[in-house]
């Protein structure tokens, strides 16, 4: 069960970089950005979050936890947004919270 909140996602673990604000409350995407830079993911990664908190209006601060994508897919990709997941839980003292893509693919398919 998701607590309300807001809630940072990362996920740099394929060839795209996808990072979205997610309210909880309302389970709705406030704001997202999609980008297939194929490698330099961690050159655009924090122009994305920097887009997508201010296209939300929610700051790094007032996030309620911070989601990253943990694979399967590229080692160095998945320890990209890892790291910078982990260096804003630390700044915001909220949770990170890892996330397979497996996991959230079976999550949208019908039963």
């Amino acid at each position: 069960m998701i607590q309300a909140g807001t809630i940072l996602a990362l996920d740099t673990s394929m060839e795209a970089s996808s990072v979205a604000v997610f309210d909880c409350a309302r389970s709705l995407v406030l704001a997202e950005s999609y980008r297939v830079p194929g490698r330099g993911h961690a050159e655009i990664l924090f122009d994305q979050i920097f887009e997508v908190t201010r296209a939300s209006g929610v700051e790094l601060k007032a996030m309620s936890r911070f989601a990253v994508c943990t694979g399967p897919g590229n080692f160095t990709g998945v320890r990209i947004a890892l790291a910078a997941a982990r260096g804003l839980a630390l700044a915001a003292a909220r949770p990170v919270v890892g996330i397979s893509s497996l996991e959230t693919i079976a999550a949208g398919a019908d039963a």
